[in-house]
């Protein structure tokens, strides 16, 4: 028979989460101002399935839970503004993250090869300014996310490898300038993206091998796109572009790289 659960902080006097064969909750202890599995017993930090984080915690270090092998779910108090690089690296049985509080970027690498990721929750969405390299690299159950709408740029290889993504809905981010290099490389189930008017620039790749985008309209905004953005995109069709971006860009030879393929592809300026 399975037994309840309760987290407690360290401490002789306190008693450690009881072990179960399933699930394992623990919360940070009280007195604890940075998370980091520096907190969590050695003897149960491999065990734990389920993290709280709770309100006496301000920031989350570099590399402060990576490679926990069990971990599923984390609860992030509102308290917590900051979040270090590579936070939840390689916790491949990751599941989902509710963050709620006010952070001003998904650093670098914080859930890359969560393999398993599938959900990621933000209570307070408009504090976030950037999506930082490797941020979601192969995070290959992530199926839809929505750019959080202050978002200001999509760094390079943000989203790379995120093979099961269907949707990303970025519309509303009115002030998004820059989709970086391969932010979005081979995220191979990607169909249509509309993309915010305040677009400035698309980076090397950012969209290659996407193998299922279908539609493009590049908003007028767009001055520079680099080198292969669009390459083996295999089933794209029609691709909006405006006047001004078809004059500056050699689009069909170096964006569009192997896209032509497609008897359906066409530019079509508006």
């Amino acid at each position: 028979m399975s037994s309840s659960l309760s987290s407690s902080t360290i401490g002789n006097q306190n008693p450690l989460p009881i072990d179960n064969a399933e699930k394992l909750v623990y919360t940070l202890p009280s007195n604890s101002c940075c998370g980091s599995r520096f907190y969590i017993p050695n003897d149960i930090a491999d065990k734990v399935t389920d993290l709280i984080i709770p309100s006496s915690v301000t920031e989350i270090t570099d590399s402060a839970f990576h490679s926990m092998p069990n971990l599923r779910h984390v609860d992030i108090a509102s308290t917590v503004t900051s979040i270090g690089n590579y936070a939840f690296f390689a916790c491949e049985l990751l599941e989902c993250v509710i963050f709620r509080g006010m952070i001003s970027r998904l650093p670098r690498s914080v859930f890359e090869l969560c393999v398993n990721l599938s959900k990621v929750d933000f209570k307070e969405p408009n504090s976030i300014l950037s999506i930082d390299d490797n941020a979601f690299r192969e995070c290959r159950s992530l199926a839809s996310f929505t750019i959080p709408p202050n978002t200001k740029s999509i760094d390079d290889s943000a989203f790379t490898s995120c093979s099961s993504l269907v949707n990303v809905d970025m519309e509303h981010c009115k002030q998004l300038k820059f989709i970086k290099k391969r932010a979005f490389y081979g995220c191979e189930k990607l169909g249509v993206i509309v993309f915010p008017e305040s677009l400035v620039g698309i980076g090397e790749e950012a969209f290659g091998d996407c193998y299922s985008m279908q539609l493009a309209k590049i908003p007028k905004s767009v001055m520079i796109i680099d080198d292969d953005a669009f390459e083996n995109c295999r089933c794209l069709g029609k691709v909006f572009v405006s006047q001004c971006l078809l004059r500056s860009h050699d689009l069909l030879d170096t964006t569009f790289t192997n896209c032509s393929g497609n008897s359906e592809f066409s530019l079509c300026v508006y």
